[in-house]
């Protein structure tokens, strides 16, 4: 999170059969705007204590107003363990209004196979158009980030 955020951050973990998930919720700032702050930022870092292959991992969204005031969208994921073995990783954000919680834009990143040091990127320029960000200058909104490792509990899921 930013230095000094004072948005307010409600995390979730779970443990499934078949794999590992972790939900963070943030309430506060989210879409940037040239009036307050043209970028804003979320990070963080978790850990996944899967019996067979435990896990660590450290992302980073970054949000970006362009010069059309349309919104990009940057996501960016890194297993920091230094374990063996190869797990697939599902990683999702949405953008959502309250207290209706309507939908206003869905962000999916999927890497197959993500041996430990590994990292990915994706970019989306066209993550909220201008118009969109506009109508929701006054809304409350809230960003929902869901982070799922699967194929991690067994020795022939980490090597097929």
């Amino acid at each position: 999170m930013d230095a000094g955020d004072s948005r307010r951050i409600e995390r979730e973990q779970v443990d499934l059969p078949n794999g590992h998930w972790i939900k963070d919720n943030i309430f506060g700032s989210v879409i940037p705007s040239s009036v307050v702050n043209r970028t804003i930022y979320f990070e963080g870092t978790f850990e996944f204590n899967c019996v067979v292959t435990p896990t660590s991992w450290s992302f980073r969204v970054t949000f970006t107003e362009n010069d059309g005031n349309d919104v990009s969208c940057g996501t960016f994921i890194r297993r920091t363990d230094d374990g063996p073995g190869l797990v697939n990783v599902q990683f999702w954000m949405t953008i959502l209004t309250d207290p209706f919680c309507f939908d206003v834009s869905y962000v999916q990143h999927f890497i197959s196979r993500m041996s430990f040091g590994q990292a990915d990127r994706q970019i989306i320029p066209d993550f909220l158009s201008s118009k969109d960000a506009s109508l929701l200058d006054d809304q409350e909104l809230h960003a929902q980030f869901f982070f799922i490792v699967h194929g991690c509990h067994s020795v022939q899921d980490m090597t097929e």
